[in-house]
């Protein structure tokens, strides 16, 4: 699995038998620090398969969430380390009813503690966090409506920016919503699929990229 352990990247120049001065060099805004179009089922992404939670794999060149049951959730990421990060992907809802959940999730410390961003096939988003399990919606009391989404057995592209405490939610190139919070710092980046009332929901993911702010 690919790890990263920070932003930065560091070369140190030591001149004849001296030890010289240390040069950082950062890299620059809009540098591409990962991506994936999935055709390489080798990248580093989880191969998960349960009965009754659903699956995880590559397929035909996507990368495919299936969650199986009521009320259920997936995530999942390359296993990477990042603080502050511009996210994006393509996903295309393929099998389910629209009332679901999927997008992109980011500084996620473990499975029971991160920031997520998502939209549903009914044409709803938010941003929200997970600690120690429990779910809060940020910046409204639940997500909220817009026709910028395309709504049932469509592609949407999600772009989710984590810089410092701002946290903002862009759909199909245009910004939804933005708010605040600093509970979590650094930690992977990566996608969540979820059911509410419904029992399967399927999404494909393809172009995931990781951008420097």
């Amino acid at each position: 699995m690919v790890r990263a352990s920070s932003l930065l990247v560091i070369l140190v120049i030591i001149l004849g038998a001296c030890q010289g001065p240390s040069i950082i060099f950062e890299s620059p805004s809009g540098t591409v620090l990962y991506q994936d179009d999935f055709s390489d089922s080798s990248s580093g992404w989880e191969n998960f398969h349960d009965p009754e939670k659903g699956t995880m794999d590559y397929f035909d060149s996507f990368y495919r969430v299936q969650v199986l049951g009521e009320y259920q959730m997936l995530t999942t990421g390359p296993g990477l380390d990042f603080a502050d990060v511009k996210l994006a992907s393509d996903m295309l809802k393929v099998v389910g009813t629209f009332n679901d959940i999927f997008g992109l999730v980011c500084r996620m410390e473990d499975q029971d503690n991160y920031y997520y961003f998502v939209i549903s096939s009914d044409g709803y988003y938010g941003i929200g966090k997970v600690i120690d399990g429990v779910q809060t919606m940020l910046g409204a009391t639940g997500m909220l409506p817009s026709e910028i989404i395309s709504k049932g057995i469509a592609k949407n592209h999600l772009q989710a920016d984590c810089i410092d405490e701002n946290l903002v939610l862009s759909i199909n190139g245009q910004e939804l919503v933005s708010t605040e919070d600093g509970e979590i710092g650094t930690g992977d980046v990566g996608i969540i699929v979820g059911t509410m009332q419904d029992s399967e929901n399927v999404v494909l993911f393809d172009n995931f990229s990781v951008i420097n702010p």
